[in-house]
């Protein structure tokens, strides 16, 4: 049991170089977890190493110290729900630009 799903953050296009921010327990309202994070890092957003902690830690904010719960991989870890994902080059979330992501992170709401 549990509400998992991940973010791919892709670093480049030619290379197609990812990680993955796995949640077991946060499926419902990663969306906005994510706009929050990409909100609150606008000043990162070129520095991609930063934006990716920030989300990060935006995810696990409540649970930092606990054993289970939050993961990062170079693959996706059980995919229960849609994958997010974040192409940090192009500044984009599935395809839609970070500032109307913001604006409407429902959309990608399950």
């Amino acid at each position: 049991m549990g509400m998992r799903r991940n973010i791919a953050l892709q670093y480049d296009d030619k290379k197609k170089t990812k990680i993955y921010l796995y949640t077991h327990w946060g499926a419902d309202g990663l969306e906005k977890v994510l706009a929050e994070a990409l909100e609150f890092g606008k000043g990162r957003w070129d520095d991609h190493s930063y934006l990716a902690r920030i989300i990060f830690s935006r995810m696990i904010q409540d649970q930092v110290l606990e054993e289970t719960g939050y993961g990062i991989a170079p693959f996706p870890i059980d995919e229960e729900f849609p994958t997010i994902k974040v192409n940090l080059a192009d500044r984009t979330v599935n395809n839609v630009a970070y500032v109307n992501f913001i604006k409407e992170p429902e959309m990608f709401k399950i």
